[in-house]
């Protein structure tokens, strides 16, 4: 199987931060910028969004922000157009401090695969699983393979 014909998926993890409005002219075009306050995203969303699409889409060339686009949000994610032809579903969390954006790449005209629609869900499981086991004070580690917390004197 050619690598472009594999399902790509993308992760990324940024902190939830406000960054400067510098940053957001610099790396986000003005319909951009509109489409993530209109749904009340701060910039590190998108952020994250466009390094997981480009995790996702990428076929080896160096990360080139202006290359991709936000062209659609709503409430669970937003849609990534990398290029001319390349494009990524993603979902987007947040989950205490930290925002995680899960990007499934397609062709433009390419519907996603069953194996990377799985992948996304798996992914997103972990992330819940993750965000669960802290807010009970157990690492993700510990409830993915069962151990048990030890007490402080052994």
């Amino acid at each position: 199987m050619d690598r472009r014909d594999a399902p790509g998926i993308g992760v990324d993890a940024v902190d939830r931060t406000e960054l400067p409005d510098s940053f957001a002219r610099t790396w986000f075009s003005t319909s951009e910028r509109r489409l993530l306050q209109d749904y009340r995203w701060p910039i590190a969303a998108g952020w994250a969004a466009k390094e997981a699409a480009f995790k996702a889409c990428n076929e080896g060339e160096s990360f080139r922000p202006g290359c991709l686009q936000i062209v659609d949000v709503d409430a669970d994610g937003c849609r990534v157009h990398y290029e001319a032809q390349r494009m990524a579903d993603v979902h987007v969390d947040v989950i205490d401090d930290a925002i995680i954006a899960i990007a499934r790449a397609r062709r433009q005209a390419q519907r996603t695969s069953p194996v990377a629609d799985r992948l996304v869900e798996l992914i997103r499981s972990q992330v819940g699983l993750a965000a669960s086991a802290q807010a009970y004070g157990h690492s993700s580690f510990q409830l993915l393979t069962g151990a048990r917390r030890l007490a402080p004197n052994g």
